[in-house]
């Protein structure tokens, strides 16, 4: 359960740092809220055999409360978190902090560390938590992965190459197979040698229940760029349609593979490619909804073999396929002379036993030549899963600011290979006069009707406060902070003799305000997990 609390914690503080990337949206200047917020933990909505180490956390998170005022800049992209954790039943028991920064990087200080500052270079949170992962066993590359920042960093070079071989078109034009060429050799440069990527990929197929799904994704990536391109294309420039706040882009059939349409109370995205070598179909569909003060949205992306069916809210539908019908490509398209499929097969089949019979594979893996040998009924493509991901998420009624009187709720699910099978119920409800409560659920099907059991809920109240100046923390020089994710031997020997001590004394303070039975589910989670013996050595 430690691991548990670790990766929510993870969670939060990764939500926290891409708060000022979701408001850049919004209107320009300061945004400021003051917040006093209080918990609430169910254990009895735990598995049983959870019960009873849940019940120790429950009692703990049960009497804290969060205060403080949180302020963010559109224009410096800074936020800035100042808060005290304390204990309702006693609260000169507190536990004053200050989180500020961008997405970028992130400072955390305290009056508890004497004003000591704590560096998180964002950069290297993927690395920082395949190593957690590596060491201590904590699943923090999926917590990662919640970070829009982590993956806008790990394929910022992507990114920059797709601008630079294909543009961001503003006007109607054509895509040519020439631009996708380039594209493809830049990109398999970036698969093969830039470590951000690597390490992305690296993480997913760690984290991943079936590793040979992640491989499958690179594979499709690495070897078949060219060849996927091309089947795009059909060896023919994509026609690129803008008009009216609308872009299109289709193939030669007039077959549309991407859409974006907005207006002024809505926003559809579609995403519908052809499937791939190993025959995955990768689709994304996004529709959202302007109510005034409030918004819908709808977001759906799978990653799966044609044809196969995705069961979403116990309905089972079909996924998506883009390239169905072959026989409707023109024969003028088609470089290649069509040949009938009974000669086509008995010449195939000629032709491989020819070049097979006496020659060799180079086996990569143990530098040497082996004889080829095929085995009876191996397909490396059937081999594969049927579905390496999909993800779903759905919200209703979502305010687009604070206060407002809304009753909203969102909700998600992810399952497939390369992603635990997780499900969330959110539900919300804020008030004119400044109360929030959010309440997370236990998902239930559709047509149950009795109410879902609450796990955790956190309400108070959120107003807007006089907005305050955020500095532009970029320019902020790194030299005399402790960069937790990279420490050199003089600043780790420094943070331990400075900063260790401190941080001991505020969570022995803190352990020691805790209810007996929340020490005594942390002890017993800290041993199971391997921690307390990790620092005892």
């Amino acid at each position: 359960m430690t691991r548990r609390i670790l990766c929510v914690l993870c969670a939060l503080f990764l939500l926290f740092s891409v708060l000022p990337a979701a408001a850049e949206g919004g209107t320009d200047g300061c945004h400021s809220y003051d917040f006093d917020l209080s918990f609430s933990m169910n254990a009895d909505a735990f598995p049983k055999l959870m019960r009873s180490r849940m019940s120790g956390y429950a009692a703990l998170v049960n009497c804290l409360g969060l205060k403080g005022n949180i302020a963010w800049s559109d224009e410096t992209r800074g936020m800035e978190l100042d808060a005290v954790l304390y204990f309702k039943d006693n609260p000169s028991l507190s536990y004053p902090f200050r989180l500020y920064g961008t997405k970028e990087r992130l400072f955390l200080s305290s009056p508890l560390l004497k004003d000591e500052v704590i560096f998180f270079n964002m950069a290297a949170t993927l690395e920082f938590a395949v190593k957690a992962k590596n060491t201590l066993g904590l699943p923090l590359p999926y917590f990662a992965f919640l970070s829009p920042y982590v993956w806008e960093w790990s394929f910022a070079s992507m990114s920059a190459h797709w601008d630079e071989a294909i543009g961001n078109y503003t006007e109607s034009g054509t895509v040519t197979l020439d631009q996708f060429q380039t594209l493809a050799e830049l990109w398999h440069e970036d698969l093969e040698y830039n470590e951000h990527v690597q390490r992305w990929i690296n993480a997913l197929a760690e984290g991943a229940d079936n590793r040979q799904a992640a491989e499958a994704i690179n594979k499709g990536f690495y070897d078949n760029l060219i060849y996927y391109y091309e089947l795009i294309t059909m060896n023919q420039p994509l026609t690129v349609t803008v008009s009216d706040g609308s872009i299109t882009w289709e193939n030669v059939l007039g077959k549309k593979l991407f859409s974006r349409e907005e207006t002024s109370d809505s926003l559809s995205v579609l995403l519908d490619l052809p499937a791939s070598e190993n025959g995955y179909v990768p689709t994304l569909s996004l529709v959202s909804n302007d109510n005034g003060d409030t918004y819908n949205f709808e977001l759906r992306a799978d990653l799966c073999k044609e044809g196969y069916e995705i069961p979403v809210d116990g309905v089972i539908e079909k996924a998506k396929t883009s390239n169905a019908a072959a026989e409707d490509i023109p024969d003028e398209i088609m470089e290649e002379e069509v040949i009938e499929p009974e000669e086509e097969e008995e010449e195939i089949v000629e032709e491989v036993y020819e070049e097979y019979e006496d020659d060799y594979n180079y086996d990569y893996e143990d530098e040497e030549f082996d004889s080829y040998v095929e085995e009876e009924g191996f397909d490396d493509v059937a081999a594969l899963p049927d579905l390496l991901l999909h993800v779903y998420a759905n919200g209703e009624n979502l305010p687009k600011e604070l206060p407002a009187d809304s009753s909203f709720d969102l909700t998600g699910t992810t399952f497939g290979e390369v992603y635990p099978d997780y499900s969330f119920c959110l539900h919300g409800e804020t008030k004119k006069d400044g109360y929030l409560l959010l309440s997370l659920r236990k998902p239930k099907p559709a047509d149950d009707p009795t109410e879902p059991e609450e796990i955790f809920s956190c309400s108070g109240s959120m107003v807007p406060a006089e907005p305050r100046e955020i500095p532009d923390y970029m320019q902020l020089s790194l030299d005399t902070y402790y960069n937790v994710f990279s420490f050199n031997e003089t600043r780790l020997a420094e943070f331990r003799n400075k900063v260790v001590p401190l941080v001991l004394r505020s969570v022995l303070s803190f352990v020691n305000a805790m209810p007996t039975s929340a020490c005594q589910s942390f002890l017993d989670d800290l041993t199971d997990s391997g921690v307390l013996n990790m620092l005892l050595d």
